[in-house]
């Protein structure tokens, strides 16, 4: 089964495409309801390399949408700042602080369809 380039609409908020032949339109409320009521779940996979050592550092992480373990229109505040003498400083207090995501919309105009 092949999907067309999914494409959101400007003002109504609205997912749309076609699978064999056949046109849908979902909306994005509908898109988080289906992904949790199927349980859907994103399974990160980090695996790193300790340059003095030569050891391998791995990291698992599942995120469950039925949880609310991924928030949707959100984003990570960014805690890399510059400081004074102008070094890169990452701010732990803010590693995991959410804000509100710039309107999607505009990461999906340049999509063709």
């Amino acid at each position: 089964m092949e999907l067309s380039p999914v494409r959101l609409r400007k003002l109504t908020g609205t997912w749309q495409g076609s699978s064999a032949g056949k046109a849908w339109s979902l909306t994005k409320y509908q898109i988080e309801d289906h992904l949790s009521r199927c349980q859907a779940e994103v399974l990160a996979l980090v695996e790193g390399l300790e340059p003095i050592t030569s050891a391998c550092t791995q990291g698992r992480m599942s995120y469950n949408f039925a949880l609310e373990d991924v928030l949707f229109d959100c984003a990570f505040a960014p805690c890399v700042l510059r400081d004074t003498a102008g070094t890169l400083v990452v701010d732990f207090n803010r590693f995991q602080e959410l804000i509100p995501a710039p309107a999607a919309q505009s990461m999906y105009e340049s999509l063709p369809g």
